[in-house]
């Protein structure tokens, strides 16, 4: 598949193993999905998808019209690296550079190493998932059963969740209870993250939860005390591996030292180091939906413009460079009317537990109006984390708000009818910025 059908996964495999008789070769139908695409023949094209790529073939079908220009084709290139076929389920495995005429994402040219998954139906072989890989060695596991929705339906719903009812002013709530489903049958155990602050409140079923948020409650430090008078306690061994540097997180970069430093000042008490380091996040980054796609604290710190991924990664560097214990967190967060779109942000070991630092949405500790499904301390690679993440989810996760409240009492729900044309002027805003013509920010 090309970069500009599916911007995160720009691949176009050539060949593929064990053709099964009789039927074309998994390459011939990506091939052939490729051509449908390219001539507009989107109908044609969705019968070639099952599972998780039928329910992201609006996404995949608006991307590929958006940056179709944008893709030097003469200058990019894939390699096959090989595949494995049982007769049911097939994968390919393509390494691949795509060099963009201007920058996507941020960046000049992406290079991926990525599986193609492939299902035999009736019809014969369809496309089923996309799955990024660390590297050429990286193992890939056939698939088994069958994917939800082999056979093509009229139509994949909602790329973002959106929920019919939610509180009437975003952010008002401190606890939420809500619904989440995974429509293909899988299990939320896999997929979503339990905490102190995000709380099971009923399995209907492996794949359905009523689940509950609660704003995180801890106890501030006395603004009397001296400042600085005493040095913060070390943490526990256990949380040494987010204070460490990693490929993501480059706490030896002078300019990030100095300027943790700068904005904590004398402060030592962990608390009082989050608080100021938000606010100047707040204060001095340039967010903007889809500028990049998880960059490195070195090149953040320097540009100071990225959206939630970008301002999560500086918010935990400056942190880690301080002392304070840091993470990204990933999931769905909603801006308002029920509408909820993929978000990363920071959490800070604070006071005993994980506390959001949300300078995205101006949100600390973060609000509730977001489900958190996985958490990652920088040393694996947090692009091919998010972006497999957002495979698996994306026109996949439901989630109903069911009930809110505000100090012990209950805030009233609103409808918004019309909240899947705002979810879709969401996804236009996240495709101004891959392609660097954005103006919206958060």
């Amino acid at each position: 598949m090309r970069a500009e059908a599916l911007p995160v996964s720009p691949v176009i495999p050539s060949k593929s193993p064990g053709a099964t008789s009789g039927l074309p070769a998994p390459s011939a139908v990506l091939e052939t999905f490729d051509a449908l695409l390219e001539a507009g023949r989107l109908p044609e094209a969705r019968r070639l998808c099952a599972g998780q790529m039928l329910r992201m073939f609006d996404f995949i079908a608006l991307a590929q019209a958006k940056v179709a220009g944008l893709v030097d084709s003469g200058r990019s290139t894939e390699e096959t690296l090989g595949g494995k076929d049982d007769g049911t389920w097939a994968f390919v495995k393509v390494s691949s550079t795509t060099v963009f005429k201007r920058p996507f994402l941020g960046q000049d040219s992406i290079r991926s190493v990525q599986a193609v998954h492939f299902y035999r139906s009736k019809r014969g072989w369809l496309i089923a998932e996309m799955e990024e890989l660390e590297g050429p060695g990286s193992p890939v596991s056939l698939r088994t059963g069958v994917p939800d929705a082999a056979e093509p339906s009229t139509g994949t719903g909602n790329l973002f969740p959106v929920s019919r009812l939610a509180p009437g002013r975003a952010g008002e709530a401190d606890r939420l209870r809500y619904r989440l489903r995974l429509k293909n049958g899988g299990s939320l155990a896999e997929s979503c993250r339990l905490t102190p602050d995000q709380t099971l409140v009923k399995a209907v079923s492996p794949s359905e939860w009523i689940l509950e948020n609660r704003r995180h409650a801890f106890i501030r430090p006395d603004p009397t005390r001296s400042r600085g008078s005493a040095p913060a306690a070390l943490p526990p061994d256990s949380l040494r591996t987010y204070l460490a540097s990693n490929a993501f997180l480059i706490l030896q970069d002078s300019l990030l030292i100095g300027t943790a430093a700068r904005v904590a000042g004398r402060e030592t008490d962990p608390y009082r180091i989050a608080d100021t380091t938000w606010r100047w996040v707040m204060e001095h980054f340039r967010f903007q939906f889809g500028a990049v796609l998880f960059g490195t604290s070195e090149g953040i710190l320097r540009g100071m413009t990225g959206d939630c991924s970008e301002a999560a990664v500086l918010t935990a560097a400056l942190l880690r460079a301080r002392g304070v214990p840091a993470r990204i967190a990933l999931g769905f967060a909603s801006l308002g009317r029920g509408v909820f779109i993929g978000h990363a942000w920071c959490e800070a070991w604070l006071g005993g537990g994980w506390v959001g630092v949300d300078a995205a949405l101006r949100e600390f500790p973060a609000g509730v109006e977001r489900v958190k499904l996985a958490d990652l301390d920088g040393r694996a690679d947090m692009r091919i984390a998010a972006t497999n993440l957002m495979m698996r989810t994306i026109s996949n996760l439901e989630i109903e708000i069911q009930g809110a409240w505000k100090d012990g009492g209950s805030l009233p729900l609103r409808a918004y009818p019309d909240n899947s044309r705002e979810a879709g002027r969401f996804f236009e805003e996240i495709l101004k910025g891959m392609e660097g013509k954005g103006e919206k920010d958060f």
